[in-house]
Formats: structure tokens, sequence, C-alpha cells
């Protein structure tokens, strides 16, 4: 994998701060809780209706086992999504993640299959937070936690629970240093631009 973060045209006295991609391994976390409770309910669902089908002395007519044969190959494949084929997903969505901290701006580059850049401008973000695991790495959350749970439930938001949902700096190393060079970057750019009392 070719670690070297894409760098844009850089604005007159923009510089870098700080360059980085998220941890691109296999990554369990409590939010993957859920949807892997919910590939293994819908598994066993599909594993109780083969037991009754197999065991039933009374012959399915054709129609009908064509129904359930697609119905347990849909049921079968989203389950094993949930438990399994995710965490493979999610883990190569973030090996495609670049991030780029500038004295003015946040450079996000994703794109699960099209490439997508989202450019947060430092003055703009008003709530700036992070969290860490045991093993000191986490996120850097660039949005009010309120917007990450409606995310959850706002109808465009990923059906395949994948990333957070909000602009972030997701699974980086050491986030609490990340945290202070933002704050930092910001209050010094805000100290620029605001007009002097």
């Amino acid at each position: 994998m070719n670690n070297e973060v894409p760098q844009d045209p850089l604005a007159p006295g923009e510089e870098i701060l700080w360059t980085g991609r998220p941890y691109g391994g296999f990554y369990l976390d409590p939010r993957s809780i859920f949807p892997a409770m919910f590939g293994i309910f819908f598994l066993f669902a599909a594993l109780f209706v083969i037991g009754r089908m197999l065991t039933d002395p009374n012959p399915m007519p054709v129609d009908g086992f064509v129904f359930l044969i697609f119905w347990l190959v849909g049921v079968g494949s989203i389950s094993t999504y949930f438990i399994f084929g995710r965490f493979w997903l999610d883990a190569y969505r973030r090996r495609r993640i670049s991030y780029t901290l500038t004295n003015q701006r946040i450079i996000i580059r994703s794109g699960l299959i099209v490439p997508k850049k989202t450019v947060l401008d430092l003055a703009s973000i008003n709530n700036l937070s992070w969290e860490s695991d045991l093993h000191g790495r986490g996120h850097v959350v660039l949005a009010p936690r309120s917007d990450a749970i409606a995310a959850w439930f706002h109808p465009g938001f990923n059906p395949w629970f994948l990333g957070l949902g909000i602009p972030a700096f997701e699974l980086v190393d050491e986030p609490q240093r990340l945290f202070e060079l933002v704050r930092t970057a910001r209050t010094q750019l805000l100290g620029r631009t605001e007009p002097a009392a």
C-alpha cells in the first residue's frame, strides 16, 4: 500500500501541519455489536427455515422451493456481510482514506469506489472532540456528536454501517496530540482573521 498522502496546491500563507492515514487493518469496536447481532439473527432464521424444510414430511411445491432458495441466498448473503464482510469492507475503505491538516483547512480524501474529497475550513469547526481505545488509536471528531447520532437514522446515511457518518480523523494514532494540533491551528487562524476589538 502506498502510504504517501496526496497533496493539493496550497494557498498563499498556507502550510501543512500534519498528514496521515487511519489504521488500515481489521478493527472491532462497540459500534460493531449491533450489525453483527443483526447478521447472527438472520443467519439463525435461515438455518431454522432450512431445518424445517429438511424435516417436513410433505414435499414442497417447485415454485415454493425456488422462492425459498432465493430467499435463503439473500438472507445468507446479508448475514455473512454483517457478521464478517463489513469488517473487510471497512478495512478496505479506511485504506483509501488520507488526511491533510494545514494551518487553514482540513482535507479528507476518501471514497469506497469513487474518489471523494472533503475540505473543511478550520474556522468553521465549532465542535471538536477526541476519543481513544486501549491501543492509543482513536477518532478526532470534527462535528457535534448529535450529528453522529442523527447520521445513524438519516435516510441518506450509508446503510452498510461503515465509518462514523460525520467528518472525523478516524482511527488515527495519538488522537489527543492531533486534537491539540487542530485546536491550536484553529485558535491561531481565528486570532488572525478576527478583527481587533
